[in-house]
């Protein structure tokens, strides 16, 4: 893992235009990387690929605007990411057949949970206070695919023909190839927000479906 981390550190000026990991001595540098080694593989569920993975999209602004690489910094990106794939990873930890994965205690399994509920609450309020739905990449996919199977955001209910044909038409303004996967997660997101508003307008108690 500390090798991938190396390469995104090393890639930091490109990626971002930061030259935090040039200016550091070989020592700070060394303590760096074993420092975030540390971090990464204090999660359980944590591979090569999801590190690499989230230190992609972290420094690609997925999980938000940064100025500096540090513990806190890739806490909050790992968090993101775990609220984004919370059923995959809570099946894994429940159904894996890896020693590792096995080992992880109900404690640690009902933690990671309730990260994924809380961010949720977190979001949600800040829909409230501010009137500002954030992407749905920081609500994590995982609850949209949740409350479809519960019935409570049916897609059927949204003009989505009229809204795939917007998103397509988009698309080609600014001449952007056109792919379904694109066109599909663009769609998931503007129904997601219609969603959210319309259940803030109802006073929706989402507390019940997030368990």
């Amino acid at each position: 893992m500390k090798d991938i981390i190396k390469k995104h550190l090393k890639d930091l000026k490109f990626t971002t235009g930061l030259k935090q990991f040039e200016e550091y001595s070989k020592e700070d540098a060394i303590r760096l990387v074993d420092s975030l080694n540390d971090l990464f593989l204090n999660y359980r569920w944590m591979t090569d690929e999801r590190c690499d993975l989230i230190m992609r999209f972290g420094m690609l602004g997925e999980y938000g605007e940064f100025v500096r690489i540090n513990e806190r910094t890739i806490n909050g990106w790992i968090q993101k990411y775990f609220s984004q794939n919370q059923n995959k990873i809570s099946t894994e930890i429940q159904y894996h057949n890896n020693e590792s994965v096995k080992d992880v205690s109900e404690d640690e399994k009902e933690y990671w949970l309730e990260v994924g509920r809380q961010n949720f609450r977190d979001k949600l309020e800040l829909a409230k206070s501010r009137g500002y739905i954030p992407h749905l990449s920081e609500w994590g996919a995982y609850w949209y695919g949740k409350f479809v199977d519960k019935g409570i955001l049916i897609e059927s209910n949204y003009q989505v023909e009229s809204m795939q044909g917007d998103i397509k038409k988009e698309l080609r303004s600014v001449g952007k190839w056109i792919d379904e996967i694109t066109v599909k997660a663009k769609l998931s997101e503007r129904i997601w927000q219609l969603f959210i508003l319309q259940k803030i307008k109802e006073n929706f108690d989402f507390e019940p479906y997030l368990k």
